[in-house]
């Protein structure tokens, strides 16, 4: 692969054949499927009106013929949006994030799930050395505790990453004498949508990792 400036602005690629003793052949790499980057999104049905928020659950990530795939790799933001469209066809939501904990906190209809960076570290930095927050992370944090219950927090340094799917169906896809944290939220039933901001390049959502929405009931 070559790099080739195209104006200050523009970076193409081209790929490169070299043959012994022949000139090199240059193919122009066709464009980026995704050229800017946008959040994850996927919808689940969460029926029983408990939506369960861990870790990981025991379920394939993608399916084997596409597993070592580099198009559906979670190394890119495409790969990452593939899994969890993947995943939702089982009722199953989830999201990149990295080793970290996460709060879980439900808006006071029932409606809305947010889950977001420990808020103990955003709103008291100072006691961890962590990156600072700015005034708009602050407000927008008090905003939501105005209107959202905090129902508890899940360590993420397994997988690095969340996942979360109606009580019915997690049920069915725990590990067996497994003992990472999980959150039971009780929600109005009906389809659910997910945006996923954490790992988006250019993240404006600060602390908020994703947001979940009732759609249809």
């Amino acid at each position: 692969m070559i790099a080739a400036m195209k104006d200050t602005n523009t970076i193409s690629f081209v790929k490169a054949e070299y043959k012994a003793n022949s000139r090199v052949k240059i193919t122009p790499h066709p464009p980026c499927i995704m050229p800017e980057p946008i959040p994850a999104t996927s919808q689940i049905n969460v029926l029983s009106g408990i939506l369960v928020v861990q870790n990981y659950f025991d379920i394939e990530d993608m399916e084997i013929d596409k597993k070592y795939n580099p198009e559906y790799s979670l190394s890119s933001l495409l790969g990452r949006q593939r899994m969890a469209e993947h995943l939702s066809k089982s009722d199953v939501g989830y999201g990149q994030v990295g080793n970290a904990r996460v709060d879980i906190y439900r808006r006071n209809d029932g409606k809305a799930i947010k889950i977001v960076e420990s808020l103990e570290m955003t709103t008291n930095y100072q006691a961890y050395g962590d990156k600072i927050p700015t005034e708009i992370d602050q407000k927008a944090a008090q905003r939501m505790l105005d209107t959202h219950e905090l129902i508890g927090e899940v360590s993420l340094d397994m997988m690095w990453r969340w996942m979360c799917a109606d009580k019915t169906i997690a049920n069915g896809i725990q590990y067996p004498n497994d003992e990472q944290d999980s959150v039971e939220c009780n929600v109005e039933p009906g389809k659910w949508g997910i945006t996923h901001y954490s790992d988006n390049v250019g993240n404006q959502h600060g602390f908020i990792v994703a947001e979940l929405r009732l759609e249809n009931a």
